[in-house]
């Protein structure tokens, strides 16, 4: 029996490539804006439907939270837990494209990767305009938070250092500016007077970069001509402090609560990765070249995983000094703080406790 040729291999990966929406549309629900597809990265738990993009000019998909890409060929590999010679025969049965179903020993080429594209960059201009907070409801509430004198009087420089903006649709925007002040991105999220995302509204989260996409705000921008990559909320802090500490939080209301609450970004300061599953080693990389003592706070519920994430990133990166801090959400955690409590919950919680102060300050680290 004949064995599959490189031709008809070769002619199998472009024709899956040809077809990587409809593809993965068979296994993720996409949705079409502007010029990419988006939905909900199946190769982690994903609640945010902006993470995972197809961008069929390219013939690539991408997830910004856990850092999954490729092809056609690579996602029907993961995926379906696929060798490579399976995936081939599944886009030829599905493409009408005959394949002998015989062993064969074939490797795939190196693959050629595509020129990598200029960055996406926000202009300040955006950032400035944000800084109008007086009707944030976020901001409201932090405000109206039982800090002592020395807390309160950080609240305004917080604001300030992270560039917390409001969007005219009442979002607030946790602005993305990495270590050189470019302006990478910007979160947007709706929150009600308690604190709380505002989560069962329409258009409650949305990205900036997306947004301007959509609006075509910047004719400069080609959408399929420029990269959009995510950086750490906070990483602009760390040319201003050489010395400091980097302590990476989920969330970025977290990290700026925890910067009021304790300040002193000589020793300490605070960031946040965006979720569960956005700790990765190119986030990281900016850091760790460094040579940046970096300490993890997961939430309540991401203990083990970001445990875990810590050994792997060790021995990826062949970097040690990474350690996870657990003792908020572990000796300090009550069931009243929820199941999903993050470090914030807990020091919230102690605001009106007369002695407060021993759990403030700096936090031995917890391996």
């Amino acid at each position: 029996m004949d064995k599959i040729d490189n031709l008809t291999v070769q002619r199998v990966i472009d024709t899956a490539n040809d077809h990587i929406v409809d593809i993965i549309g068979k296994f993720v629900t996409l949705k079409k804006k502007g010029a990419r597809y988006f939905g909900l990265c199946p190769f982690h738990d994903d609640r945010n439907a902006t993470n995972f993009t197809v961008n069929q000019t390219r013939r690539l998909y991408k997830c910004f939270a856990c850092g999954a890409g490729g092809d056609a060929i690579k996602f029907l590999m993961e995926h379906l837990n696929l060798k490579f010679m399976d995936a081939i025969r599944w886009v030829g049965q599905e493409y009408g494209i005959p394949i002998d179903d015989v062993p064969v020993n074939y490797t795939p080429p190196p693959r050629k990767e595509p020129e990598p594209l200029p960055m996406f960059e926000v202009p300040l201009s955006e950032v400035i305009r944000s800084e109008r907070l007086d009707h944030d409801t976020l901001v409201k509430w932090i405000c109206s938070l039982p800090w002592d004198a020395s807390q309160a009087g950080r609240i305004d420089r917080a604001l300030n250092e992270y560039y917390i903006g409001h969007s005219k649709f009442g979002h607030t925007i946790f602005w993305q500016i990495d270590e050189q002040q470019r302006v990478r991105t910007g979160k947007m999220m709706l929150y009600k007077e308690d604190g709380h995302r505002a989560k069962n509204v329409d258009y409650n989260f949305d990205f900036i970069h997306a947004r301007l996409f959509r609006d075509k705000s910047l004719p400069q921008y080609d959408e399929d001509k420029c990269e959009v990559k995510q950086c750490l909320f906070g990483q602009h802090l760390l040319n201003a402090w050489p010395n400091a500490q980097v302590n990476i939080v989920e969330s970025e209301k977290t990290a700026l609560l925890m910067a009021i609450a304790y300040g002193n970004h000589a020793a300490d300061i605070w960031m946040a990765c965006g979720g569960l599953y956005n700790i990765t080693k190119e986030k990281l990389q900016p850091l760790t070249s460094q040579g940046r003592t970096i300490v993890l706070f997961p939430d309540r519920d991401g203990i083990e995983k970001w445990k875990n994430k810590a050994a792997e990133l060790k021995t990826e990166m062949k970097y040690q000094d990474i350690s996870v801090n657990t003792n908020y959400v572990g000796k300090y955690w009550l069931p009243e703080d929820g199941p999903k409590a993050d470090i914030a919950d807990v020091v919230l919680r102690f605001l009106d406790v007369d002695n407060r102060k021993q759990y403030h300050g700096r936090q031995t680290k917890v391996s």
